[in-house]
């Protein structure tokens, strides 16, 4: 009689609901694709007018700075992300591989910050605004094509 009590009661939690399947978290690569309106920018911990208006990030490994009153394509560059460190790095190098940045970021959902750190200066500890920092902050731009 045991053993068909034992067979009844695991039959009971066999019956349970499945568990469901973990949600995918995506990674920062993928999470950074696309076009990020600048909402504030500061230069050494002072606020100063975004000099660029959109970042648009794409799968190929591709950033464009572009101005809103600006026709021609903007200027782009190769980018690169290491998220293993804290904080979150990040390498910007131009098409002709002349010049490199080093860069801090940090993504929350649609929230981006993009700290490019002054040369010959300590990386930061955090992304917010500080001395040898240039933080964009930015929100995705849901509306670009």
């Amino acid at each position: 009689m045991r053993p068909l009590l034992v067979l009844i009661f695991l039959g009971a939690f066999a019956t349970a609901a499945p568990v469901p399947k973990a949600v995918k978290k995506q990674d920062d690569k993928t999470t950074l694709v696309g076009t990020w309106q600048i909402t504030d920018l500061t230069v050494n911990s002072r606020k100063v007018d975004a000099s660029y208006d959109t970042f648009t990030f794409d799968a190929d490994g591709k950033v464009t700075l572009r101005r809103a009153n600006d026709a021609g394509g903007g200027s782009s560059w190769t980018w690169t992300i290491d998220p293993s460190m804290t904080p979150r790095r990040m390498q910007w190098t131009s098409n002709q591989g002349r010049n490199e940045w080093e860069l801090v970021y940090e993504v929350d959902g649609d929230s981006l910050k993009v700290g490019f750190i002054t040369k010959g200066a300590k990386p930061p500890a955090s992304v917010e605004p500080g001395e040898g920092l240039t933080l964009y902050i930015m929100t995705r731009n849901t509306s670009a094509k």
